[in-house]
């Protein structure tokens, strides 16, 4: 049997994230968390898990993620293309609260517009960001791929024919 030489990009990227970031703040001396929920578990009930060696072994063939991330909620900014709402302050001034109780030195937040459009109100609000790019839509301006976007054309691509393509 031939190996497939996508076979490694084609892993989850979700859980790859997590694992290369809990591995690389370990190296620089840092420790690790990620928030179940995604953004929602950063404000009352804060909810988080430690990421560790232990809780991360034999995550990258897991499909999904292991935090349940989401961009909707609470912090759903995007109501159609191009058109952002304001986050409520008393909720970014609750995700203040919870990095600075937490003395987390900053987020990383991954996804496409919605979660990144999140992730700039934060940085708006003093709390320290980086973004990392994540979509499937491939929907980020400035950008030829993004992470995420090479395994869904692939996964449709390896599922569609002629009959189901016309289906749709």
């Amino acid at each position: 049997m031939r190996r497939d030489p996508y076979q490694r990009r084609r892993l989850p990227w979700s859980q790859r994230r997590h694992s290369a970031a809990a591995r690389s703040a370990k190296r620089l001396g840092y420790g690790c968390v990620g928030f179940l929920r995604g953004y929602e578990g950063l404000v009352d009930p804060v909810s988080y898990l430690p990421l560790h060696a232990r809780n991360i072994a034999g995550i990258l063939t897991q499909g999904g993620t292991i935090l349940g991330s989401t961009n909707k909620g609470r912090f759903s900014t995007t109501v159609g293309e191009d058109q952002r709402v304001s986050i409520d302050p008393g909720l970014l001034d609750q995700v203040a609260a919870t990095v600075k109780q937490l003395s987390i030195s900053g987020l990383v937040c991954a996804g496409g517009d919605g979660s990144l459009a999140i992730a700039q109100q934060f940085h708006e609000r003093g709390i320290p960001v980086v973004g990392v790019l994540k979509t499937i839509d491939n929907d980020l301006g400035a950008t030829a791929f993004t992470f995420g976007f090479d395994s869904a054309v692939a996964a449709a691509a390896c599922s569609s024919s002629p009959r189901s393509s016309a289906r749709q």
